[in-house]
């Protein structure tokens, strides 16, 4: 077996386990410790040194768990670079200030890039299984690379490479004075290619852009996009190149700038949503990773009306690419979202072990953490995320209320259609530049037949249904029979019942003028007898009374409709109607 290397593993803690006590917030005052460890090539795996770890930390012992996706003791490996150039990681939001400062008349502004490169650490948390130094070998390998890739001009200074030990916590545990997660100066990724796919809700599918459609930001040329980009300063081609800017690319021709020209679009939206937001808040922000938690890539966020933009790092390249801008443009929607931010009566919680952390968790349950480069800071933004979270809650109100307005009135047009139209439709159909006039009298008299009924359904809607309701009787203990009568209504609503009744006795008008106009085309001498019994039917239940053959009506002790406060019945006109329909539609209904 070949000899261990030693290593030294170093871990992060708070100077003090519960800022509280001392009043103030020593709790984020972090302290580094070390412990060198030896590790064999062949035999060790990460999870014999975490738990080696625990034991010389003197943390208590993780129980026995069977699920998977319980947070275990994590070894992490950070690389860092140096030697990289000094514009290897750059935003869209510098690069503008940048331009904007170089072109200013003052001479007493400077520039916001830095004169020297930040280091740049990729991290990597091993799995139970996995070795140590053989993770370090492949890590060196991509460190490597990246310095070939991205050469700087000047010696390159050797990779450095550091192991971090976190612990996980328990809700059975004391809190562990350890935080969550490592904290880094410099620029941090992981060792795969940068998964902004899995990482963002912009994922959310573009059917929605700012109450837009994708299909409209589509209408955007390609040209016109990159000419806004350009005036953003983030170009600096010339118009011509504008007009044809495939041949940037070279042979990979158009194709592969698709994807830049959506996030151009996406950029020119974000742009354009923090220009109309009353109260804009941006600033930089750490974002922790979907795939490794452990990485904290530094974002640029938006936080406009509706969303919570946040910006990756603009891709270096050797060579000009098309065009300059960051690789993704994630937003999360803050319609029904959900802010979380640490609270010590959840110590074991991982939010609360995270420096100046909060969480967003959007309304399809997607968790995004973010980490702020202050207390100060941090409150700042859980203070503007509350208020849009609230505001988009309201505005999200409108919108179902009008969602419901639009329903109402689809469904209302396909009452009328089932009712008015649909019994009429085949004979229109056949002719409609020759419709007779008793299906067009017909028609009408549906259609006004299927108005009374939608007044009617408001009616309902507005008076207290009468039903009866069985109580107990506390006297006597056993059930009796509620009264029946309905609660009193106001006067508007009363008005309103009083109207129904008026509209009925004008529709039962029309509607026997209506029959005698179809008996004047037939040639007949009256009514057919099923006709001239709705008729009646309709006209007893309007007036309370028997119209007898001579005209003259028999007096019945039936309520006074003047008076009335029941509304007259929805389906009064259906029978009578629908014979009508059918007379005229030429399928005469037997009697």
């Amino acid at each position: 077996m070949k000899k261990g290397e030693s290593q030294r593993i170093y871990w992060q803690q708070w100077l003090t386990a519960n800022g509280a006590k001392n009043g103030g917030t020593s709790r984020r005052e972090l302290i580094t410790s070390s412990a060198a460890i030896r590790i064999s090539p062949d035999a060790a795996k990460a999870k014999d040194v975490t738990q080696l770890l625990r034991k010389t930390l003197n943390l208590s012992s993780l129980s026995s768990q069977k699920d998977s996706a319980a947070e275990l003791d994590a070894m992490v490996l950070v690389g860092t670079l140096y030697s990289l150039p000094n514009d290897y990681v750059q935003f869209e939001h510098n690069m503008m200030l940048a331009r904007a400062q170089s072109t200013s008349s003052s001479a007493s502004v400077t520039t916001i890039s830095s004169t020297q490169a930040e280091p740049f650490h990729v991290v990597k948390t091993l799995k139970p299984e996995d070795n140590p130094l053989s993770m370090r070998d492949k890590m060196m390998d991509h460190l490597r690379r990246l310095q070939h890739l991205a050469p700087s001009g000047r010696s390159n200074i050797s990779p450095k490479f550091q192991w971090f030990f976190v612990p996980s916590s328990q809700p059975s545990t004391p809190p562990s004075p350890i935080p969550s997660c490592i904290d880094l100066d410099g620029y941090c990724t992981s060792m795969e290619e940068e998964e902004y796919g899995s990482d963002d809700e912009s994922l959310e599918s573009d059917t929605k852009l700012g109450g837009t459609a994708d299909a409209s930001q589509d209408d955007m040329s390609d040209s016109k996009a990159l000419s806004i980009l350009n005036a953003l300063s983030l170009v600096g081609l010339k118009e011509d190149e504008c007009e044809d800017p495939s041949h940037v690319n070279g042979s990979q021709g158009f194709n592969t700038m698709k994807p830049r020209m959506k996030e151009l679009r996406r950029f020119v939206q974000m742009t354009q949503s923090q220009s109309t937001c009353i109260l804009p808040v941006s600033g930089y922000l750490l974002k922790q990773s979907h795939v490794d938690r452990h990485v904290w890539r530094r974002v640029y966020c938006v936080l406009t009306d509706d969303h919570l933009w946040f910006v990756t790092r603009v891709p270096y390249s050797t060579t000009r690419t098309f065009p300059q801008v960051a690789k993704k443009h994630g937003r999360i929607s803050l319609e029904r979202a959900l802010l979380l931010e640490p609270n010590k009566e959840y110590a074991s919680s991982p939010l609360y072990r995270i420096p100046n952390g909060f969480e967003v968790v959007s309304a399809k349950g997607t968790s995004h953490v973010f980490r702020a480069p202050s207390l100060a800071v941090q409150m700042h933004w859980i203070q503007a995320l509350s208020n849009k979270i609230t505001e988009s809650f309201e505005n999200s109100l409108m919108s179902h209320a009008e969602l419901i307005v639009a329903d109402e009135s689809s469904a209302r047009n396909k009452r009328l259609s089932t009712l008015a139209v649909d019994p009429l439709w085949t004979e229109i159909e056949a002719d409609p530049q020759h419709i007779d006039s008793s299906i067009a009298s017909v028609l009408q008299l549906g259609m006004d037949v299927a108005e009374y009924r939608e007044q009617c359904r408001h009616i309902q809607a507005s008076v207290p249904a009468r039903s009866p309701v069985v109580v107990s009787s506390e006297a006597s203990g056993r059930p009796r029979k509620a009264d029946a009568s309905r609660e009193p209504i106001d006067a508007a609503t009363k008005q309103l019942v009083q109207a129904t009744w008026d509209m009925a006795t004008k529709l039962l008008s029309k509607a026997t003028n209506v029959a005698m106009e179809i008996q004047k085309i037939s040639d007949t001498k009256q009514l057919s007898r099923s006709l001239e019994v709705l008729c009646r039917h309709v006209d007893y239940v309007i007036t309370g009374q028997h119209r007898q053959s001579n005209g003259g009506r028999q007096k019945e002790n039936g309520p006074n409709r003047e008076y009335s406060s029941d509304p007259p019945p929805m389906d009064l006109f259906d029978l009578l109607l629908a014979e009508l329909q059918s007379i005229v539609g030429g399928n005469t209904m037997s009697c």
